[in-house]
């Protein structure tokens, strides 16, 4: 009977620490798959708002496409493509003749052609002459309402007698 009393024992006692390791593995493997779905959850979340952020901008843009058009249309009739360009020096002169001042351009160098989003530009020297009021006009109507070109005076310089003034300088005309 002390036999079969101590091989209960040993049984039941192999019971007990084989129910605590399978209990312990198994908990060791769910708190690691836990931790892996815990993971996995917190980058689907992630990239469900990175996604939703994309959808939210591209509909902004498709609403914003009609005034966009709108804009663009306005840009290419201030910006002309590089052809354009050809009727400038012409343009400048009659210009300057609707402000009662002597006016002329020519171009310096190559154009340098639009590229993707650049425009393109092509620099020019020029010469203003008048009176001084109407060379101040002239020279403020075409850098900055012109709705022909777009112009930048990169330099220029001013002479005068008191009546009659001469405006030179180089200058850049953009295009498409």
């Amino acid at each position: 009977m002390d036999n079969h009393f101590a091989r209960r024992l040993w049984i039941s006692f192999g019971i007990i620490v084989a129910s605590i390791v399978i209990a312990a593995g198994a908990l060791y493997f769910f708190a690691g798959n836990l931790s892996a779905n815990a993971d996995a959850i917190v980058s689907a979340r992630a990239a469900l708002n990175k996604q939703n952020s994309v959808v939210a901008n591209l509909a902004g843009l498709k609403q914003q496409a009609a005034q966009a058009a709108q804009y663009q249309t306005a840009m290419g009739q201030l910006v002309p493509n590089q052809y354009g360009l050809v009727t400038f020096e012409q343009w400048f002169s009659e210009q300057g003749a609707k402000y009662h001042v002597s006016a002329s351009a020519s171009f310096q160098g190559a154009a340098t052609p639009s590229a993707g989003s650049t425009p393109g530009s092509a620099a020019f020297s020029f010469t203003v002459s008048g009176s001084l009021d109407d060379v101040d006009s002239f020279l403020n109507f075409v850098s900055a309402q012109s709705p022909d070109f777009l112009i930048a005076f990169n330099s220029f310089n001013v002479t005068g007698d008191g009546i009659n003034y001469n405006a030179t300088g180089l200058g850049t005309v953009y295009s498409q």
